[in-house]
């Protein structure tokens, strides 16, 4: 027996729009209900999911693909790796001060975020980040201060009023941070010593 599973996406307005199986180009447009659809996505994709956070991450992808149009010096998975990359600093962060059953949001710093890119990148890439960050366009610190600051306009992030591009000055060289700790260490050779022969 040979399954088919026919992956769609539905609109504000619950239409389903854009099928991503061309079998199913023909269903476009269609009026579906929000229980139907919401139960159709959920058995499709395989996760029940909690619908906020569902909704959450559609609106995420939504606001960066609007940014991407505008601006085009990073990808959307630039965007995506940077939103990783701050739960990552947040988590790590309740963890060292013992914070885990805290519900409430603490403010990240420019300084801590790029701490946490870094880690988070070599946890997830390894020698390889260096390579996957630079294909994304990024390339130096203040890469990711754009970003945060075109999510924050955006609606996406909050900032306080000190918050500021500068926070993202770089704190570290992406070739020192993301190549160096991979390439082998240079050994130093030994000078041979010489033994003195006196002459009869």
């Amino acid at each position: 027996m040979h399954t088919l599973i026919i992956l769609f996406i539905v609109d504000g307005a619950n239409r389903l729009v854009t099928p991503m199986n061309p079998v199913c180009r023909q269903l476009e447009g269609l009026t579906v209900k929000a229980e139907t659809s919401e139960l159709a996505l959920a058995g499709v994709l395989g996760y029940g999911g909690n619908k906020r956070e569902r909704m959450k991450k559609q609106n995420f992808n939504e606001m960066v693909n609007l940014i991407v149009k505008e601006d085009d010096r990073y990808t959307k998975e630039a965007y995506v790796f940077l939103k990783e990359a701050l739960d990552f600093t947040m988590s790590e962060g309740k963890k060292r001060k013992g914070k885990l059953g805290s519900k409430n949001q603490r403010h990240v710093t420019g300084q801590e975020l790029l701490e946490g890119v870094r880690e988070y990148a070599l946890e997830q890439y390894g020698p390889m980040a260096y390579i996957v960050l630079t294909s994304w366009g990024l390339k130096m610190c203040e890469d990711f201060g754009e970003i945060v600051f075109n999510l924050i306009e955006y609606g996406v992030f909050s900032k306080n009023d000190e918050d500021s591009k500068e926070d993202f000055a770089t704190i570290y060289d992406f070739e020192e941070a993301f190549l160096k700790p991979f390439l082998p260490e240079k050994r130093r050779l030994k000078r041979p010593r010489y033994k003195v022969i006196k002459s009869l």
